[in-house]
């Protein structure tokens, strides 16, 4: 991939996170954890889907480059789409910004 096309979609990613995370913010515990029906059961749910693909998206990038970023031991885990890797809003938002 070009580094350009490669950094366009880095700077993007970046940008919807933060347009989303500045949404979840404003939602209460209530909302974040309310059930609805589709796929996904909750805005949680949503999030720890979209974390994780988040997080093996990067875990590849890792296994293919350098990226000084991602030579932290926390992504030698393993982490399946069944797994909830945190237990509110705040500490998604926190783990978010801390893989992209």
């Amino acid at each position: 991939m070009d580094k350009n096309i490669f950094e366009l979609l880095a700077k993007y990613n970046m940008e919807v996170n933060q347009q989303m995370n500045d949404i979840i913010k404003t939602l209460s515990e209530e909302e974040w954890n309310k059930k609805f029906s589709g796929y996904f059961k909750s805005i949680h749910e949503l999030c720890s889907h979209i974390f994780i693909a988040d997080y093996r998206m990067f875990k590849n990038f890792k296994s293919v480059c350098i990226i000084d970023n991602l030579n932290d031991k926390y992504f030698d885990e393993y982490h399946t789409y069944k797994e909830t890797l945190f237990d509110n809003k705040n500490e998604y938002i926190t783990k978010k910004n801390g893989i992209g």
